[in-house]
């Protein structure tokens, strides 16, 4: 895994006199930077946000009995089987007795043990319940992305990130259980998990506002993708935890994974710079002087609702959000479905074929965060021409590879290459979208992401609905192709919007709270003594 590389490791090293900076180390030469300490917390933490999405999408594949074993002839099944595709899936159904099961499971032992009466054969949800199982993580979702955005401004990002993380992916032990004793009981539970980790997104941009300087931003930012670093390695872990034991194990390890991540997060990470006990004075001085005013995240700052609400620049961006974030919910959640009811294969295949599109995209999110870093640095390309250029690849590219996917057919090979190509070019995102959110106004990206945030995760609830509407019964090739070039269409259509119209300069309003406050004092000055300038000082005598 690379390294997060700084701005200041591109520096030449200057010989004027370091001034000395309360709570800092001496200066270090060998001294890990706490920016890419913090980069690397950060990553392992998305890890663990999308390990909480994305567990019950493997699961479900076990946990349900496939419809083809019902025998029903108003069932639809893929064009692609043949005798050998029918009977891998009924080999691979969740359906066993108690004397053909000797794998260790701790919920239907406690409920034997408690007497209490639960689902032994599997779940024979068809595809529209299935829908709400997949769907239900974000029913509620998107009503905490501005609550976590305001509350990390004035809490920090500390506490909301690392408990909304750690709560939502800790209770997945719960699942089990919930799940055995009915749908409902599961899909509150599934809600719950959602509500939690809706705090988590948002919160992060007020962290990156304090801690990582404008031209570094693009780079750390790909931090987030570690979510698809999750998704790579746990798809297919997860595909291999069923091959070898049982579904309900997937729910052990995430919660274990969560536990283990939170203590390095409570050990390591701080707020703000100034308050971190092992940073390195020159860091320290460096991150300051790089943010100047952009820097300035003030929990006591009024904020600019209407401004916000009003800026074209700002829902400009939240449109190309919309378009990536629409064709990534739609393969992170549906991949592991798709490659098991459509082409056949089995839970460790299909798991890896899950996994291996999010590896390329965190892969192609870091090498073009640092191309598009250059490119600012050296100012070969304005700011507002490089986030176009990562939402070109962000939504036109993937909307081309998307439509290539919907008509792959039973040719595995095609869908295989076209559904890695695209979820790489959704790793533009950090870059993009992302990205832009902070470069409009750092000051309140975490509210202006949370709007988003709000609005985009609607995504996730109707992609999953459409999917099960378009699915229930039939499970073909061409029901599967309306769901692609769907997707494809939302990704195009929102990717020419921006690039029409997009900017990311930095807009009035960011800095108009912290300036008032500042100029207050000045202006009560002005007023009594009118020789007094606002600006300059005390006007010179006439």
């Amino acid at each position: 895994m690379s390294t997060y590389v700084t701005e200041e490791d591109n520096l030449l090293n200057g010989n004027q006199p370091q001034p000395e900076i309360v709570n800092a180390k001496p200066t270090t030469k060998k001294t890990i930077k706490c920016r890419s300490v913090l980069w690397h917390v950060t990553f392992w933490g998305f890890i663990i946000n999308y390990m909480v999405r994305c567990n019950i999408n493997m699961a479900i594949v076990s946990m349900v009995i496939p419809r083809i074993t019902t025998n029903k002839t108003d069932v639809k099944v893929s064009e692609c089987f043949n005798h050998s595709t029918v009977a891998l899936l009924r080999n691979t159904s969740s359906v066993m007795s108690d004397e053909d099961d000797k794998t260790f499971r701790i919920e239907r032992n406690m409920m034997d043990h408690l007497g209490i009466d639960y689902n032994r054969a599997g779940f024979q949800w068809n595809e529209y319940q299935q829908s709400l199982v997949l769907g239900s993580f974000y029913w509620l979702y998107w009503i905490t992305h501005i609550p976590g955005g305001f509350l990390a401004k004035r809490y920090g990002t500390k506490l909301i990130f690392g408990w909304s993380n750690f709560l939502s992916c800790a209770t997945s032990f719960l699942i089990p259980f919930s799940a055995y004793l009915d749908l409902n009981a599961l899909l509150f539970l599934r809600t719950m998990q959602g509500f939690l980790n809706g705090f988590s997104w948002p919160a992060m941009h007020n962290i990156i506002s304090e801690w990582i300087p404008p031209n570094e931003r693009s780079q750390f930012v790909s931090a987030y993708m570690g979510g698809s670093v999750g998704l790579a390695v746990c798809y297919p872990l997860f595909g291999f935890i069923i091959s070898i034991s049982s579904w309900e194990w997937i729910f052990h390890f995430s919660t274990v994974a969560a536990i283990i991540w939170f203590i390095f997060w409570q050990y390591l990470v701080y707020d703000k710079p100034s308050q971190h006990p092992r940073i390195d004075s020159d860091e320290l001085q460096f991150i300051t002087e790089s943010l100047g005013h952009s820097g300035h995240n003030d929990s006591k700052d009024k904020i600019p609702w209407i401004a916000i609400l009003t800026s074209i620049p700002f829902w400009l961006t939240v449109v190309a959000q919309w378009g990536g974030v629409w064709v990534l919910f739609t393969l992170m959640t549906q991949l592991p479905t798709y490659f098991k009811f459509i082409h056949g294969l089995d839970y460790r295949m299909s798991g890896f074929l899950s996994g291996l599109p999010h590896i390329l995209r965190m892969i192609f999110s870091y090498v073009l965060s640092i191309f598009l870093d250059y490119l600012l640095r050296s100012k070969k390309m304005t700011r507002t021409n490089v986030r176009k250029l990562a939402v070109f690849c962000n939504c036109i590219i993937c909307g081309i590879f998307t439509i290539i996917l919907a008509y792959a057919g039973c040719d595995h090979i095609i869908a295989i290459i076209s559904v890695s190509l695209a979820m790489a070019m959704l790793g533009a995102q950090a870059c993009g979208p992302l990205s832009s959110f902070v470069d409009l106004a750092s000051n309140f990206s975490s509210i202006s992401f949370g709007i988003s945030a709000t609005v985009c995760v609607l995504t996730g609830t109707f992609s999953s609905y459409i999917v099960g509407i378009l699915t229930l019964n039939n499970q073909t090739i061409q029901q599967w192709k309306y769901v692609f070039l769907i997707s494809s269409a939302m990704s195009l259509g929102t990717g020419i919007i921006y690039l029409l119209f997009g900017s990311s300069e930095e807009q009035r309003w960011n800095k108009s709270s912290s300036k008032e406050r500042e100029m207050k004092p000045l202006t009560v000055i002005a007023n009594i003594y009118p020789q007094y300038d606002d600006n300059n000082g005390r006007k010179d005598s006439m």
